[in-house]
């Protein structure tokens, strides 16, 4: 069972806060009648947790407070459905608090629990937590190491300089290999293509 990630763009008035919402999907192969986790979460950046189900064979979903920036989350079958799925099974909407910096900020999930139809208790269930991608004023980089790609998140209009140095010391300098406008809140560059130091190498993106 997953969460994916939900982006959304921060809005620039910063009073106002901002709702969205991320998917849970579950992968089972079992006939599975309930399933429980704990989902933990910044209770400085988000607020107001509502958990709906989105699959016809969820009968009941439910998120409660169980301790500082922890959660309990419960869904279970309707009766006569089993779990037995490959799909988004719920939507987790929640708010954003305002005036927050951007930042890539995860979902955590902690002891994922199953039972199945016949009430065999399953605690061996894998789990991949989400993460929400808040954009604020400031631009931001996220960077896939395996794939070497890079997403630049920002506002549509911006036009951003992308630049790398290979080390920090006062002697490297800063250079620039894409400038570019961005015709949406974020941009991916596949197979990113830099030069092999060795070492670290360090980017950064720039408002022009």
């Amino acid at each position: 069972m997953l969460t994916r990630p939900a982006m959304m763009a921060w809005p620039s008035r910063p009073n106002r806060r901002i709702q969205t919402c991320a998917p849970i999907h579950l992968n089972s192969g079992l006939d599975l009648a309930q399933l429980s986790f704990t989902l933990q979460v910044s209770a400085d950046r988000f607020a107001n947790f509502v958990l709906t189900p989105s699959s016809p064979e969820i009968g009941s979903a439910s998120i409660v407070p169980s301790g500082t920036d922890e959660y309990q989350v419960t869904l279970a079958a309707s009766p006569g459905q089993v779990l037995q799925l490959n799909r988004d099974v719920a939507q987790l909407s929640f708010e954003l608090k305002a005036g927050q910096a951007s930042a890539i900020v995860p979902l955590k999930i902690l002891g994922l629990l199953g039972a199945r139809l016949a009430g065999e208790a399953l605690d061996q269930a894998l789990a991949q937590d989400g993460r929400v991608t808040i954009l604020g004023p400031e631009l931001l980089l996220d960077v896939n190491q395996t794939s070497r790609s890079l997403v630049v998140y920002g506002k549509t209009g911006d036009h951003i300089s992308l630049e790398y140095r290979a080390d920090l010391g006062p002697g490297s300098i800063w250079k620039s290999f894409l400038e570019t406008t961005l015709q949406a809140d974020s941009l991916e560059i596949p197979q990113l293509q830099l030069p092999q130091t060795g070492s670290a190498l360090f980017i950064r993106a720039r408002k022009e």
